[in-house]
C-alpha cells in the first residue's frame, strides 16, 4: 500500500486488533504524528462480508462513525477526506503567536474571588 498514492500526508501500520478471538488484520492509520483511525479486515463468514474492511474507531471528527469499506485504499481515502484540514501555513509562526497571546486575556491570580457588593445592600 503506497501512502502518497492513496492519501498524501498520511502514514499506515499494520497491526493485530483485538475484536475477535485471535485478533483481525488491521491498519492504524497516522496523520503525522496523530492516529486517526483504526480499520479492520473482516475475516469471519458470519459477517457475509469476509475480506472487506471496516472502520473500527476514529478519533476527532472520525469519533462515533463506523462505516465499511470493499477495499483498504478506499478506507483509506475516506478517512483522508474526513479527517481535520491541513493547518494553513504562515510566513511568522511567531508573529502570530504573539498577536494570539494580545487577545488573550491575563490570567486571574490565585486567591479568593473578590466579592462584589449585594445591589440591596445588608
Amino acid at each position: 500500500m503506497g501512502n502518497a498514492n492513496i492519501a498524501p500526508g498520511y502514514s499506515f501500520s499494520e497491526a493485530r486488533i483485538g475484536t475477535v478471538e485471535g485478533g483481525e488484520s488491521g491498519v492504524l492509520v497516522w496523520k503525522s504524528d496523530q492516529l486517526v483511525a483504526v480499520l479492520t479486515q473482516i475475516d469471519e463468514e458470519a459477517y457475509c462480508m469476509k475480506g472487506k474492511w471496516f472502520l473500527e474507531t476514529g478519533f476527532g471528527l472520525l469519533s462515533g462513525l463506523h462505516k465499511n469499506f470493499d477495499t483498504i485504499e478506499e478506507a483509506v481515502r475516506w478517512v483522508g477526506n474526513h479527517t481535520f484540514p491541513e493547518p494553513v501555513a504562515t510566513a511568522d509562526r511567531s508573529a502570530d503567536s504573539a498577536a494570539a497571546r494580545r487577545l488573550c486575556k491575563p490570567a486571574m491570580p490565585f486567591g479568593p474571588r473578590p466579592v462584589s457588593p449585594s445591589p440591596e445592600g445588608p
